[in-house]
């Protein structure tokens, strides 16, 4: 009903004053609504000058949530050191123009499926593990690339067995967020099949993280076999604090 860009400031109150201004120009009042769902930005729910205490000084019955699909981002944000260093690899490249031309030329005579990194972007929620397979299908160019540039550190992440592992598991298991993100999205949509989905995700992670103790690895299929005794600790805690997560931000019985 209300679509509003705002040029400037970005504050709460500047919020509540388009939407003030929109609920005027209909005869409509703040005490008509029922809930507010926000992405749990400081600007909206700051308690003094947050959109939804603004709101609430109006109609104190307003009930808040937090988006459910952005609560499912938030689940995805487990943070590992190889992360940090993919983005370290990509912006090498990407922020800067000239080195992004020579890894293109690299690419072309190494006679490469992809020409470029993608560039990673926190707003950007879906963009992680397709950042994360474009490194691992780019590597030995990038390899090619730092070597060239004598960018040891680096070099010595992309010739390292374990630390590809890990990229793959990585992109494997953001793969499977990926899928959940969009899987609850879409017209058919509702609360309850997404809350199906959810809990149907929490035992497979559950039965995955108890599989990697005993170092099975059927469910990350791409993790190099050299590297599976190494890995079994780091994927069994990774996805202990996944579990952790998803309960604490999703506490949905499974009644």
């Amino acid at each position: 009903m209300c679509c509003k860009e705002k040029s400037l400031t970005t504050r709460g109150q500047d919020v509540f004053n388009i939407l003030s201004a929109y609920l005027e120009k209909w005869n409509l009042s703040w005490n008509s609504f029922v809930g507010i769902c926000t992405d749990g930005a400081p600007c909206m729910v700051s308690s003094i000058k947050g959109f939804v205490s603004l709101v609430q000084r109006k109609n104190p019955n307003v009930v808040q949530t937090h988006c459910f699909l952005h609560r499912e981002v938030l689940v995805s944000k487990t943070i590992t050191e190889v992360l940090k260093q993919v983005v370290e690899i990509v912006n090498f490249i990407k922020t800067r123009p000239l080195k992004s031309r020579l890894f293109e030329k690299i690419c072309a005579d190494m006679d490469s499926q992809h020409k470029r990194s993608i560039l990673h972007t926190k707003t950007r929620w879906l963009s992680r593990e397709k950042v994360r397979c474009r490194v691992h299908e780019l590597h030995k160019e990038l390899h090619a690339f730092f070597k060239t540039e004598k960018h040891g550190r680096l070099c010595e992440y992309l010739q390292c067995e374990f630390w590809l592992s890990r990229l793959e598991y990585l992109a494997e298991i953001y793969a499977h967020l990926n899928s959940l993100n969009t899987s609850m999205q879409g017209r058919e949509e509702n609360i309850l099949t997404s809350s199906d989905k959810l809990v149907a995700f929490k035992k497979k992670v559950a039965i995955s993280k108890n599989r990697a103790k005993d170092g099975n690895f059927e469910m990350f299929p791409f993790v190099r076999d050299s590297c599976i005794k190494k890995m079994s600790p780091i994927v069994f805690q990774h996805l202990t604090t996944l579990g952790s997560k998803i309960q604490l931000l999703f506490p949905i019985t499974e009644d």
